[in-house]
């Protein structure tokens, strides 16, 4: 080739214009995939933080429901529903409460498991050390990251003082 016959093909007339040879295609495709494959990374990395943010988005939603709803039963339905032996319990004093409550809090979570399959949420109660005047309620959302580890628990845990 003579020096400068790649400008010359881009700057003459198309009949002068004879086409690219196999070894300058095979550059740029190759050029283009060294181009192309940290692109696809960033953009599947930037996905997948997107389904761990929405998925913790959710937890605090569903904690927040919990909470509220929890709260609304007042401290007697509470009372009845904790365990009278929590502090002795291995899940660090808390028990579990009865299936079905609350309902709308397992009616969230059952919506959000649709979608994400490993979504679980475990309800916690227990009396407070000293005394049956306090009861420490305690939400536990967990769920496995993108990698196949599990995410550390997003907790929230608040008390219900007896009036």
């Amino acid at each position: 080739m003579k020096n400068g016959s790649i400008l010359r093909r881009f700057f003459h007339s198309p009949a002068s214009f004879s086409g690219f040879s196999l070894v300058e295609v095979v550059a740029a495709t190759f050029i283009f995939m060294l181009a192309a494959i940290p692109i696809y990374y960033t953009m599947s990395h930037g996905a997948v933080k997107e389904i761990d943010s929405t998925k913790l988005a959710m937890a605090r939603k569903v904690l927040e429901s919990f909470r509220a709803e929890t709260i609304g039963w007042g401290f007697p339905k509470l009372a009845a529903l904790t365990p009278p032996d929590g502090n002795t319990s291995p899940d660090g004093g808390f028990g579990p409460i009865p299936d079905g409550n609350p309902p709308k809090t397992y009616s969230d979570v059952l919506t959000i498991q649709k979608k994400y399959k490993d979504f679980t949420f475990k309800p916690l109660f227990r009396y407070s050390v000293g005394g049956k005047s306090v009861i420490e309620v305690k939400g536990r959302i967990t769920w496995t990251r993108q990698d196949g580890k599990l995410h550390p628990d997003e907790n929230l845990l608040f008390f219900v003082v007896k009036p």
